[in-house]
């Protein structure tokens, strides 16, 4: 019997937040920017989550758009922050990898000239995750995938129900696609074609940015 609930969307203009409650604690997937922050502790207050009982956030990845709010997290509510490996060094100084661009925006020649590297603010760390971690310590029913390829250390979230939370390895802006930018493009579809194996085609994905969508319809998204 699966102990993991539906994530509740906290749609932070652009870029979403996940958040699943789990009885009397809660965990958190990425935290928007801190320009949101008024927003997301609105939403997180309103689900019943006070500091104290978010016992984790967890990063897809280091990005300033989805870390924007982990320090305080950390700091005000007292929660364990944890990430992978592979975007630790980002999410500790706030700098964001070099990446090229993808899908629609393949014409240009690197996007990420457009941001700034110093991007965010530096974050400790209090957990490192790895491919295939069990989440269930946590109370959750899920496990973490190393999906690299927009960032060397994203993840993925897969919860004992089907549902896949994605951070920027896909997106569903007007209809689901890739993420944006690739730090390695064949890294980035080695992952998506790991998603598409891993998730199951009833489950529901949970994008970065965007709506979520049927998990069928990872086998539609090219890059």
């Amino acid at each position: 019997m699966t102990t993991a609930p539906t994530p509740f969307r906290i749609a932070l203009d652009f870029v979403n937040a996940w958040l699943f409650k789990l009885g009397g604690s809660f965990v958190l997937v990425d935290s928007g920017l801190p320009m949101h922050r008024a927003r997301l502790e609105a939403a997180l207050r309103g689900a019943g989550c006070t500091p104290g009982l978010l016992g984790l956030h967890i990063l897809t990845h280091a990005d300033f758009d989805h870390a924007g709010n982990s320090a305080w997290l950390r700091e005000a509510w007292g929660a364990k922050v944890a990430i992978h490996d592979g975007d630790a060094p980002g999410l500790e100084s706030g700098l964001m990898p070099k990446r090229r661009a993808l899908g629609s925006l393949r014409w240009l020649v690197d996007l990420s000239q457009l941001i700034p590297r110093k991007a965010g603010p530096e974050c400790a760390i209090d957990l490192r995750l790895e491919d295939g971690q069990d989440l269930s310590p946590w109370g959750l029913d899920a496990k973490v995938y190393h999906l690299p390829g927009h960032t060397p250390g994203s993840i993925g979230i897969l919860t004992g129900r089907g549902d896949f939370v994605a951070g920027d390895l896909v997106s569903n802006w007007r209809k689901p696609g890739p993420g944006l930018l690739a730090s390695d493009t064949g890294a980035y579809r080695a992952s998506l074609l790991r998603a598409r194996s891993l998730v199951p085609a009833g489950g529901t994905v949970y994008p970065g940015h965007g709506a979520p969508f049927p998990a069928r319809a990872l086998g539609d998204i090219r890059i």
